[in-house]
């Protein structure tokens, strides 16, 4: 099971909870001193108000109005949107984790002092969509990308 959690890219499941392993935003990046990045998974617990109807929701596949910003002075540098893929048809929360390896550009150029943050989109496609709760985890090399007391 562990090995399996090294090699996801992207998992949803039902669920309200952040593992508490991941932090909620990434004020200053720092590298590690002989340990390179290997990535950065973010999690996001969102609701969709199953009251609001739009026509398209059953048309798409997937949620996009979740994004991951790279902050370098203050300034929006990069923005990665999250394509959280099925569209859920229930009011409950439901968990989404997004790992991002060392090739993908948004852990490729993070560098000393820069930000990450997760927000949504200022005009979002999906009415009723819920930000909840919002998380980040960096992995190193030679470290573990999961919690063995849990």
């Amino acid at each position: 099971m562990h090995d399996a959690l090294r090699h996801i890219s992207y998992l949803c499941v039902p669920g309200g909870e952040i593992p508490s392993w991941f932090v909620q935003e990434l004020p200053s990046f720092s590298s590690r001193k002989n340990h390179k990045l290997k990535a950065v998974i973010i999690g996001v617990v969102i609701c969709l108000d199953q009251q609001v109807e739009e026509e398209f929701r059953s048309k798409v596949p997937a949620i996009v109005d979740i994004q991951v910003k790279l902050i370098r002075l203050n300034n929006p540098f990069y923005a990665k949107t999250l394509y959280l893929l099925g569209v859920h048809d229930t009011n409950k929360d439901q968990l989404y984790l997004c790992r991002f390896h060392e090739f993908n550009q948004l852990v490729f150029m993070l560098e000393g002092g820069d930000k990450l943050e997760v927000t949504m989109r200022k005009s979002p496609r999906f009415n009723g969509l819920k930000l909840k709760k919002h998380g980040i985890h960096l992995v190193f090399e030679d470290e573990n990308d999961y919690d063995d007391s849990d």
